[in-house]
């Protein structure tokens, strides 16, 4: 896990598992790792193990890149249906 400050990396976590990660941190430890980064939850599971598993990263250096926003936009964002709750 690493933490950034200003596109800076103030600290970096690092173990073999989410949970040894996460006892590192010294936050929330009535949480488990694989709980606080989702590893356990349902549709995680199914996308981890899906043969289509295409997850991609950024760095936060990349995060003003329009190119990868687009990307990760249409993947992420734009395939929701959010309802528009406004009126006129």
């Amino acid at each position: 896990m690493e933490i950034y400050l200003d596109s800076n990396k103030i600290r970096q976590f690092t173990g073999f598992t989410p949970d040894d990660v996460w006892k590192k941190v010294g936050i929330h430890t009535k949480f488990s790792g694989s709980y606080i980064f989702g590893i356990t939850h349902e549709s995680i599971q199914q996308l981890l193990q899906s043969k289509d598993n295409k997850l991609v990263t950024y760095k936060p250096e990349e995060w003003n890149n329009n190119e990868i926003l687009m990307k990760v936009y249409n993947r992420h964002i734009k395939t929701r249906k959010i309802p528009n709750t406004m009126i006129n």
